[in-house]
């Protein structure tokens, strides 16, 4: 199994660039944005373990721990790609598709993939 950076579809540098510079826009220091970037991390290998193993409820395992963390203040640091997509129905782990009104440029991913997120390409 390839570490993380070694997943062509794990977050570029460029992606996780634009989080670092997201959570020190939200104020958290040093140890909480190295922290909160190792969680990514470990949350991004359960979604991919699950799309590996075809096993929905290790999505749902990662699912509850973002909503905790949610509720308990911290933003939200899942990876469009770890989501479903609103728009083109691709599941977590699969990159979108085309679809007529929706077009996806230079993206991997459709906007509304993003959630709450930017729709900058980054995650």
């Amino acid at each position: 199994m390839p570490r993380p950076n070694e997943n062509p579809n794990f977050p570029s540098e460029q992606e996780t660039a634009e989080v670092i510079r997201l959570l020190r826009e939200r104020g958290y220091d040093e140890n909480a944005v190295s922290a909160l970037l190792s969680l990514g991390e470990a949350l991004f290998e359960v979604h991919h373990r699950a799309v590996t193993h075809d096993d929905d409820s290790l999505h749902r395992a990662a699912d509850r721990i973002v909503d905790s963390l949610v509720q308990m203040g911290y933003p939200q640091m899942v990876h469009p790609l770890l989501r479903h997509c609103p728009v083109c129905g691709s599941l977590p782990g699969q990159r979108c598709i085309k679809v007529p009104g929706h077009p996806l440029g230079e993206q991997r991913y459709h906007a509304e993939r993003w959630g709450d997120r930017p729709a900058s390409g980054s995650a």
